[in-house]
């Protein structure tokens, strides 16, 4: 049998029969400590005070667990947490990172540019909840809400790895809640004249850069996908592309997904690759290069060769992403089921889909199939265009009349 144990009215401090002993945490374990003093109740509020001031000094990082308990046997294997800092952990969890070569990056810039400039100097244990909510009102301010839960991840990170450690009793960054982020649509899809004026002031200076927008607005890949595309990675045969890797921040990663898959490509996307292959060097295993006949491993090398095709088209400015927008938009207009759609783009499930995507699936569908919609594009290019062989009937009315089937055609048809 143990010694008779009661407690008492002061929370953290237990009756004995002839001491008082406290209980609390420091450095992430449960203490226990004994004063030699009857049970008494001037000596209860006693010791209810001084375990007040241990935990006030426990988080404000001053504790020192020998000076306050000098005949504890504890005392020895306890070290004062003042001399961790945020940036000792920050520096720790650097370490622990095993993301994809961007997602680092990204994290320790907002390491960097606003944890460390905040916290960086400070106690681990004497960063408060009251602080850190101060901290996460003003970063609201400066930064997009996409940007600040980045941010908010890399303090909680910081903090969790403390507590794993023991150095702190209590997480306070735990409650730090995410920004809302506007759930509505960055859609703003090119129209079928758009493209048509695109790729025809690009033939006529870029011839390179038309077929990779034109394979582009027919597969809806990623531009990251886009530009480390190989000729391995196509299969002439079941045409169809093998999306297995990005370029980002001039680094081969494996893509947002971190998984292959396979993409249909219509009769339109594999003429767009036979001139690409008649233009591209025999020792080059990249489908595209860019303007120096060099690699594009980093986006806006791609970004700033079509932005220079907006004034002359005559197009209104916006982000070449939008060629993956108009796909999905095109194909979804088109009838086309949105779980083919959603894999065709890579996404694992139709939420990322319905966001972006959600007005053009209500239903209404401008073209019977993907198909028309690439035949209304074809009908406006200048005759000189070349379809592969495959020749537009022109009507009166302008619109082609031959047109290779849609993914949802053939489907259908097998």
């Amino acid at each position: 049998m143990g010694r008779e144990r009661r407690p008492s009215n002061y929370p953290g401090v237990e009756l004995r029969p002839k001491s008082i002993r406290i209980d609390f945490y420091y450095h992430g374990k449960r203490c226990r400590e004994s004063l030699s003093i009857p049970p008494t109740d001037k000596n209860l509020k006693f010791a209810a005070s001084l375990l007040g001031k241990v935990k006030f000094e426990i988080a404000a990082g001053t504790f020192d667990y020998a000076a306050t308990f000098p005949n504890s046997k504890h005392a020895l294997s306890q070290k004062p947490a003042a001399g961790t800092t945020v940036a000792d952990i920050a520096r720790l969890w650097e370490r622990t990172l095993t993301q994809a070569a961007s997602t680092k990056k990204a994290y320790k810039k907002y390491l960097k540019n606003h944890v460390l400039p905040a916290f960086g100097e400070r106690s681990i244990s004497s960063v408060t909840q009251t602080e850190l909510e101060i901290w996460r009102a003003e970063l609201g301010s400066k930064l997009r809400p996409k940007s600040g839960n980045q941010v908010l991840i890399v303090i909680r990170k910081i903090f969790e790895l403390a507590i794993g450690d023991g150095l702190i009793a209590r997480d306070p960054a735990a409650r730090l809640k995410n920004f809302k982020n506007p759930r509505k649509s960055v859609a703003d899809p090119f129209s079928t004249a758009d493209i048509a004026a695109l790729l025809a002031n690009a033939d006529e200076r870029d011839p390179q850069l038309a077929n990779m927008l034109d394979l582009w607005w027919t597969s809806g890949l990623r531009p990251s996908e886009l530009i480390a595309l190989e000729w391995t990675d196509v299969d002439w045969h079941q045409r169809r592309l093998r999306i297995r890797q990005a370029f980002v921040d001039n680094e081969i990663t494996d893509g947002k997904t971190l998984s292959e898959r396979l993409i249909d490509l219509c009769d339109h996307a594999i003429c767009a690759l036979k001139r690409q292959r008649r233009l591209s060097p025999r020792q080059s295993a990249l489908i595209f290069l860019g303007a120096t006949g060099k690699p594009m491993k980093d986006c806006q090398m791609l970004s700033k060769r079509v932005h220079r095709l907006y004034g002359l088209a005559g197009v209104r400015m916006r982000k070449p992403y939008q060629f993956r927008h108009t796909f999905a938009s095109m194909m979804l207009s088109a009838g086309e089921k949105p779980y083919y759609v959603a894999r065709q783009l890579g996404q694992a499930s139709l939420v990322m889909l319905e966001r972006h995507y959600g007005q053009w699936m209500d239903g209404a569908q401008k073209w019977n199939s993907f198909s028309d919609a690439v035949e209304e594009v074809r009908s406006l290019l200048p005759d000189s265009w070349d379809h592969g062989g495959t020749k537009l009937a022109r009507t009166g009315g302008g619109q082609g009349a031959t047109m290779d089937k849609s993914p949802k055609e053939k489907r259908q048809k097998t």
